[in-house]
C-alpha cells in the first residue's frame, strides 16, 4: 500500500541479489498450449534461437516435440535484467521466442472511450461491407505486403548516392479527422470491382491474341 510523499529505498546489494536470483533461473517453461488460445493482442517482439555449443539434440528434440504435439511452450525469461514472460514455438524449422505481455500490461477494452455497445446498421452498410471483405478474402501471404515508404525511401537514397536528379510526389491534402466508414468501403469496393474488370479484359485480350496467332499459322 503506498503513501502519498513517502518512498522505499532499496539498497544497492538488494537489487544485486534479487537480480542474482532471477538470473539463476534465466528461461523457466511453465505451460504448453495452444497458439490459438492466445489473443494477438498479447505478442510483443520475436526472437530466433539457435542452439548453443553441444545443445543441438535439446534443440532438434524440443523442435520435433513442439511440432508433433502442435503445442507452444509459455516461459518466463529475463532478458536486459527484466522477468518477460514468452512463447516458445517451431517457425519453418527454426524454434521462435516472442515475448508477451503480462495481462496487467495490456489495457483493459473497458478503458477505451467512445466504443459504442451497438448501433443501427441499415442492411445496405452491412452488404456493402460484407461484400468487399468476400472480395478481399484469400490465403495470408507475407510477401505481397511492401512497405512503400520504405521502398520509396531507399530509392531516394540510392539516387542521391548517384547524383541523380531527384523529384518528390506532391503533399497528400491532409486526413480529415472525421471519417465517412461507407465512403471508404464503397471507394475500397469500386477499387477492388474496376481491378477486377481490369484483369478479365486483359485475359480476355491475350486469349484472342493467342488464338488469332494459331489462325494464321
Amino acid at each position: 500500500m503506498s503513501a502519498k510523499n513517502k518512498f522505499v529505498v532499496l539498497d544497492k546489494e538488494d537489487l544485486e541479489q534479487l537480480k542474482k536470483e532471477q538470473a539463476d533461473k534465466a528461461v523457466e517453461i511453465l505451460d504448453f498450449v495452444k497458439l490459438e488460445e492466445i489473443d494477438p493482442i498479447y505478442f510483443e517482439r520475436s526472437y530466433y534461437i539457435s542452439p548453443s555449443e553441444g545443445g543441438s539434440k535439446a534443440y532438434s528434440l524440443l523442435r520435433q516435440a513442439l511440432g508433433d504435439t502442435g503445442k507452444i511452450g509459455i516461459a518466463k525469461i529475463i532478458i536486459r535484467s527484466k522477468e518477460q514472460l514468452a512463447v516458445l514455438r517451431v517457425y519453418e524449422n527454426t524454434l521462435v521466442m516472442e515475448t508477451i505481455h503480462y495481462p496487467d500490461e495490456v489495457r483493459s477494452v473497458q478503458d477505451v472511450p467512445n466504443v459504442p455497445e451497438e448501433s443501427d446498421l441499415s442492411k445496405k452498410e452491412l452488404s456493402t461491407a460484407v461484400t468487399l471483405i468476400d472480395q478481399l478474402t484469400s490465403e495470408f501471404d507475407a510477401g505481397k505486403y511492401k512497405d512503400d515508404y520504405r521502398t520509396a525511401l531507399m530509392e531516394l537514397i540510392e539516387a542521391k548516392k548517384n547524383n541523380e536528379e531527384v523529384t518528390t510526389a506532391k503533399d497528400k491534402p491532409a486526413a480529415d479527422n472525421v471519417t465517412n466508414l461507407m465512403d471508404a468501403l464503397e471507394k475500397s469496393l469500386e477499387k477492388t470491382k474496376g481491378t477486377t474488370k481490369k484483369r478479365k479484359t486483359k485475359t480476355t485480350r491475350t486469349k484472342t491474341t493467342t488464338s488469332g496467332k494459331k489462325k494464321s499459322s
